[in-house]
């Protein structure tokens, strides 16, 4: 049973940064609408023989509901990331992301990561649970993975929020896809 600790509040995913204006210090252009093209030109209806693919199975699940192509909850807009901690709310978008802050375009004195870097290696800062940080995917542990627990009606919500994402459940397929992911390791690219 979880136990949560502290909470730091954090803005809800409609009080998430917006982009820059065009010809403002940092235009970050558009964000990409859609995850990268994956390799796969057919779309197959049996499941994959092995774990589901991060590239192609996992990312395209945060761009179509968990706003990373579109300037909205986790888009790269909404991730500011501060020395020395280097912490910040979570993009779900698929780039190498951190030294940079996306509105003003300041050197944020931390290094860029990949999304699955930051799904690995990034704690859910805000959410503290028996005195340690929550990690946001701790790979073949569903409990203990926060990703997990946010797309669940009665999973861990901390800072004050609800399931993910907000008023609408996520797909079984796409639930299906993370939780076969965190169970098998996380496997990487």
């Amino acid at each position: 049973m979880w136990r949560v600790l502290a909470l730091i509040p954090l803005a809800a995913c409609g009080g998430a940064p917006t982009a820059t204006t065009p010809g403002s210090p940092v235009d970050t252009g558009p964000p990409p609408s859609s995850p990268p093209s994956t390799t796969s030109s057919t779309t197959t209806t049996t499941p994959p023989a092995g774990p589901p693919s991060f590239r192609d199975d996992v990312v395209p699940v945060f761009y179509r509901s968990c706003g990373a192509g579109d300037n909205t909850c986790h888009s790269r807009v909404a991730f500011h990331p501060q020395a020395p901690e280097c912490l910040g709310w979570l993009s779900l978008e698929d780039a190498a992301l951190g030294s940079i802050n996306p509105t003003n375009g300041e050197p944020t004195g931390c290094p860029d990561l990949e999304l699955h870097e930051r799904l690995l290696q990034m704690p859910s800062w805000a959410c503290v649970v028996d005195g340690m940080e929550v990690p946001y995917v701790d790979p073949g542990d569903l409990e203990a993975s926060y990703l997990w627990q946010k797309v669940l009606a009665d999973g861990l919500h901390c800072y004050g929020t609800e399931q993910m994402p907000p008023d609408v459940d996520l797909p079984d397929e796409d639930r299906a896809i993370l939780r076969a992911w965190i169970l098998a390791g996380a496997p990487v690219p």
